[in-house]
């Protein structure tokens, strides 16, 4: 008996899923806290005349 398709390609992606960590994404520049003072922001619009 063969079974599902789709619980074949369920336990692919997991197995897949679970022998690599995530990777954090390279296109983004340095991370400001949700937080940080006002001061700390320096790009953006948020600093336009």
């Amino acid at each position: 008996m063969k079974p599902p398709i789709a619980f074949v390609l369920l336990t692919v992606l997991l197995t897949a899923c679970g022998t690599r960590p995530p990777q954090p994404p390279q296109c983004e520049g340095p991370l400001t806290p949700i937080n940080a003072p006002v001061g700390v922001l320096r790009s953006g619009a948020a600093n336009a005349p």
